[in-house]
């Protein structure tokens, strides 16, 4: 008895919201009543705005829209602010106005189609009804005959409701008084997202210039005029959102030149950067930002070779890549991750020699930045192993030689990975120990000859 009384007031208290929602007064704060806007975005395809509008509302129940907003807003973040206004429910609308989505809603109704024909060198408008039977493909049925896709332009008598013309919030409110009220619309969304763009150019000897850039793009579906900009570095837990079905989109490039001011930390696990100045940023934009001017960085030029042993392997001889790298101390600022592309200037022209991603720096770290295989200089590696112990361990010995076929001397590191648990019987010359990882070797190789290196080491699994 006590469920079926529960169950009817429930029923009640729905149907008044119905009720009151039929006779509430529809009140839109459209994009030109804006006062202001700011948008936070993350490097991790999430980005969070916050929208302020101004407008004078009636008193009563009224059905507040609020169009203009991210067509891929995360609907349970959404929130609203506003003195002596009290939100009772929420909806957002994203079923926009389009052929498909209006002709969905009239399907099993009659629709009127019209076209202009010749006749003794007039045109004429033939007027004919049919059924609906599908809205894609287009399927309509006149009289006894059924055609797909047919001819001529369709008449309705009203719009669905339902259907908006850009994304919409939607609140159902009651407001004390009329007047003029600011409201203050947050919302989560995806498809804003950022990366950082960073150019090293190499000059003589041991320095180097490197200029920061920001790429911001925009594919959230909605636009941002003058709005506050801010970048922010780090890792966050987003919500969960459905997955968009839309084709990835073309981006228009902007390039704007106005440097941030050094990152500020948000707590202890987030950078965040500001744009100084109000910047629209388009729907299927992408902008790019200059983080920081060039500045000068003390660089250091490496080449490193690295090599895996083989636990079981009795025989094998294969070159290894060695691999250049530019390293340099992050002295400056915080680093976020993003692209390092890499030019050197020449007596004609400034030329790309390789690029490579980064993860975030925070100040005092090295940054490294490998580009592309050594020409000059190849790696042999060698190794005979044999099992011991009844098969319980397997000793390996290494031979690398390294072999200068430039005009210059070059100094090589040489990094041996070693799985499980090793023992080091003997060695050439003296390692470094990697935790975690094996040995490394750091050999000078004069002009046009070779070095040999050798190690051999005991593992256990």
């Amino acid at each position: 008895m006590a469920a079926r009384l529960i169950s009817a007031a429930l029923l009640a208290c729905v149907a008044g919201w119905i009720s009151a929602a039929e006779v509430a007064q529809e009140i839109s704060v459209g994009v030109d009543q804006r006062r202001a806007l700011s948008v936070v975005v993350y490097d991790t395809d999430l980005g969070l705005v916050t929208d302020t509008r101004e407008g004078v509302l009636p008193s009563g129940l009224l059905e507040l829209q609020f169009p203009g907003i991210a067509a891929k807003l995360h609907a349970g973040s959404a929130s609203l602010e506003a003195d002596k206004l009290s939100v009772v429910e929420q909806n957002f609308r994203y079923d926009l106005l389009g052929k498909s989505s209006i002709l969905s809603r009239f399907l099993g109704r009659k629709l009127k189609y019209s076209r202009s024909v010749s006749a003794g060198g007039r045109y004429e408008k033939v007027l004919r009804e049919g059924i609906l039977l599908s809205a894609d493909p287009e399927i309509v049925q006149f009289g006894d005959e059924i055609e797909i896709g047919p001819e001529g332009t369709i008449s309705l008598a009203y719009l669905p409701k339902e259907l908006k013309a850009t994304p919409t919030l939607l609140w159902l409110a009651t407001n004390e008084k009329t007047e003029s009220r600011v409201l203050t619309a947050r919302y989560l969304s995806r498809g804003l997202s950022w990366n950082a763009d960073y150019e090293l150019v190499l000059g003589r000897r041991d320095a180097a210039e490197l200029t920061g850039w920001a790429n911001v793009t925009n594919d959230s579906g909605a636009d941002y005029l003058d709005a506050r900009l801010t970048l922010v570095a780090g890792d966050v837990a987003a919500p969960l959102m459905p997955t968009p079905r839309a084709p990835q989109p073309q981006f228009m490039m902007e390039r704007a030149a106005a440097d941030m001011a050094a990152p500020r930390s948000v707590g202890r696990d987030l950078y965040a950067f500001k744009v100084p100045h109000a910047t629209s940023l388009l729907r299927k934009e992408a902008k790019h930002l200059r983080l920081f001017p060039a500045r000068t960085v003390n660089l250091e030029r490496r080449l490193v070779a690295r090599g895996f042993v083989q636990m079981g392997a009795r025989e094998s001889r294969n070159p290894v890549n060695v691999m250049v790298a530019y390293a340099f101390e992050n002295a400056h600022r915080a680093l976020a991750r993003g692209t390092v592309s890499v030019y050197r200037e020449g007596e004609d022209a400034r030329m790309f020699i390789g690029s490579a991603q980064i993860d975030r720096v925070p100040v005092g770290e090295e940054v490294v930045v490998e580009t592309g295989q050594a020409f000059n200089v190849q790696v042999v590696r060698t190794q005979v192993g044999h099992r011991m112990d009844r098969g319980q361990a397997f000793e390996a010995e290494v031979t690398l030689t390294v072999q200068n076929r430039g005009e210059r001397r070059e100094r090589v590191t040489l990094e041996e990975r070693i799985p499980g648990s090793w023992e080091l019987l003997r060695e050439s010359k003296k390692s470094r120990r990697e935790p975690g990882r094996g040995l490394s070797y750091l050999v000078t190789v004069p002009a046009g000859e070779s070095v040999e290196v050798g190690y051999a080491v005991v593992m256990r699994p």
